[in-house]
């Protein structure tokens, strides 16, 4: 028998029994590929799931459970079961599994293979996957946006700046334990593996297995996806991926990009007009709410915090001498002014940020965003790195 050169760790808290014995079964039962090693982390899991747990996995040398007795949480986890499997020096690829999802039987070879075809500079390759429901049916009802963001990597390695904004890379994926080695423990708690993957892309490449190799489960009893479903758990969600995407900024030494200034006054809708600014999939922007009912708007804005907003005072007698003296203030390259009477949203920033850089995205996928990005323009809702830079933009748009 072949020694092991794959490590797989399996977090596991209270589970629905039949998803974790489809899981366990998936992993240890179904798999082309079988020199692995598995350890299973209880992390303070009921007796009905440790039963689960140990007689499905009791004739199974190449299974290890720890068993904790007080919940933790997922990064604690990670960091336990990687800890075990790093002092083995067979083990040479690393990955984590969730105990709800389905993984198929390719999932494990078609991983490995595509870190051993790839140069060395690849350290994490990841591939599609399916959704799937609480009675175990596929979804095929994913987003465009899923489906572009999913396809990134696909022919190329990918550029260490995209991940910041599209961070590709879902719940099936494998990496080296040279590249784990060097980015250290899992920490950011609800975001475990974005903030994982983001130091990881800092110290080696990603590429793409353009396959689906397993079904993740969304939105049942136990599952992330569910906890970020309500309104309060999504907001809680986006804020600490903001706080991870800034961290990752700062070690990079990439300064923000877009300053938008939002005058507060006479705004009824001041809460969902900022937070569609910040739902976009563009992120490297401050917003500078001005207002002079501050504490007014620092309790709404309680709702949705978010460390890219700045809330300032109203200076000037009108609006335009408020614009003017806050435009002297601005250090970053490009400005966006919110002007009154429009709707933006942040995903309409990230296709003219993408345009006035030059850069070769697609920026119209809809009559309703032509007119609305165009009438962005007109009405002075100002992106300024120069006013030639706006103008020809428009142009562009009005060819599209």
């Amino acid at each position: 028998m072949k020694r092991s050169d794959v490590g797989i760790v399996m977090p596991v808290y209270n589970q629905v029994p039949k998803y974790l014995r489809m899981a366990i079964k998936s992993i240890l039962k179904q798999q082309s590929y079988t020199n692995f090693r598995l350890v299973i982390v209880l992390d303070g899991a009921d007796e009905q799931t440790k039963n689960i747990v140990y007689n499905r996995t009791r004739a199974d040398k190449r299974v290890h459970i720890i068993d904790n007795k007080v919940n933790q949480g997922v990064a604690h986890s990670l960091n336990v079961g990687f800890d075990y499997l790093c002092q083995l020096p067979n083990i040479q690829y690393l990955t984590w599994v969730s105990s709800d999802n389905i993984y198929y039987p390719r999932f494990v070879e078609r991983l490995r293979q595509g870190l051993i075809n790839s140069s060395v500079d690849i350290g994490l390759v990841y591939s599609y996957f399916y959704f799937m429901d609480e009675n175990d049916k596929i979804l095929h009802d994913c987003s465009n946006d899923s489906k572009m963001v999913q396809s990134l990597g696909k022919h190329r390695p990918l550029d260490k700046e995209e991940v910041l904004d599209l961070i590709p890379v879902g719940p099936s994926f494998m990496y080296r334990k040279r590249d784990a080695m060097l980015v250290g423990k899992y920490r950011r708690r609800m975001l475990e593996d974005y903030d994982y993957w983001l130091r990881m892309s800092e110290v080696t490449g990603i590429r793409c297995i353009p396959i689906p190799l397993m079904a993740y489960r969304r939105n049942t009893e136990h599952s992330v996806s569910r906890s970020i479903s309500s309104l309060h758990g999504h907001r809680r969600w986006r804020n600490v991926k903001q706080y991870v995407i800034r961290e990752a900024r700062e070690r990079r030494n990439i300064s923000t990009e877009l300053t938008i200034i939002y005058v507060a006054e006479g705004r009824r809708n001041v809460l969902s007009e900022v937070e569609n600014l910040l739902e976009g999939i563009y992120t490297n922007f401050t917003i500078w709410i001005v207002s002079d009912r501050q504490g007014e708007v620092k309790e709404k804005l309680k709702l949705i915090p978010d460390p890219r907003i700045k809330i300032l005072p109203y200076r000037g007698p009108h609006v335009e001498r408020v614009y003017q003296e806050l435009l002297k203030e601005v250090n970053t390259p490009f400005t966006l002014i919110y002007s009154q009477g429009l709707k933006v949203h942040g995903f309409d920033i990230y296709f003219l940020m993408k345009r006035l850089k030059g850069e070769k995205v697609p920026l119209i996928r809809s009559i309703k965003r032509t007119q609305r990005l165009k009438k962005l323009l007109d009405q002075n809702l100002t992106l300024i790195n120069s006013l030639n830079h706006t103008s020809k933009l428009r142009e562009d748009m009005l060819k599209s």
